[in-house]
């Protein structure tokens, strides 16, 4: 398995074990750390790169993001 798609496994199992469930605040936000902090470091190195591009390759999950990010 590729170290992208452990990564992203890792985050789909930790999502699915969120006390928050589906209410769950960004990340950035969230009180509760889910991830290790290995991980943690992995994802924002991810995020730094595609969040830029997130307008181009998804425009309306960028949107909806930044609505959410700007109403919680």
């Amino acid at each position: 398995m590729r170290r992208g798609a452990r990564l992203l496994d890792y985050a789909f199992r930790r999502l699915d074990r969120c006390p928050h469930g589906i209410s769950k605040p960004s990340c950035r936000k969230c009180r509760i750390h889910c991830y290790a902090p290995d991980k943690r470091n992995e994802i924002r190195a991810i995020m730094r790169y595609v969040g830029p591009r997130m307008i181009f390759i998804h425009p309306i999950a960028a949107i909806r993001h930044l609505y959410t990010e700007l109403i919680n």
